[in-house]
């Protein structure tokens, strides 16, 4: 089965905000963090924390 199972697969979507304008704060060449920061604040994502003791610990 390639990739899950679905060859052709196709979805539709609404595009609900345009996070594009996103300054790099960190100055690490990526707007990413700022981005998956501004998701998780508007609700959007639900992040988790990875460690050694709670593999699947939400914050």
């Amino acid at each position: 089965m390639k990739r899950g199972g679905f060859e052709d697969f196709k979805i539709n979507l609404v595009v609900e905000a345009n996070y594009s304008n996103l300054k790099d704060n960190n100055d690490n060449g990526s707007s990413m963090d700022e981005f998956w920061i501004e998701m998780a604040n508007s609700g959007n994502a639900w992040l988790k924390v990875l460690t050694e003791n709670e593999p699947d610990t939400v914050i």
